[in-house]
């Protein structure tokens, strides 16, 4: 198996970033796509670029619902709350 097969199908660490992060269950799969997008960068720029935007306007949404209602989470939760600039 390629490098990019491995990644592709060992989602692990997804799920740990994501659990870590605090993101919905539902979202594992979308945020693996993402991750291998981006990993891949090497394969497809354009799509790399496209996986990173999306990922990027994703998280934004998730921030600011945890800056109004903090949780738990370990990166994004009550005591880790990200500020406003």
């Amino acid at each position: 198996h390629t490098l990019f097969q491995r990644v592709k199908t060992f989602a692990f660490p997804a799920k740990v970033i994501s659990g870590v992060l605090g993101l919905p269950e539902a979202d594992y799969q979308q945020f693996q796509e993402w991750a291998v997008g981006i990993i891949a960068v090497y394969r497809d720029w354009d799509r790399a670029i496209l996986c990173s935007h999306e990922l990027r306007e994703y998280l934004s949404h998730i921030v600011a619902a945890r800056r109004t209602d903090p949780r738990d989470e370990l990166l994004l939760g009550k005591e880790n709350v990200i500020p406003n600039r």
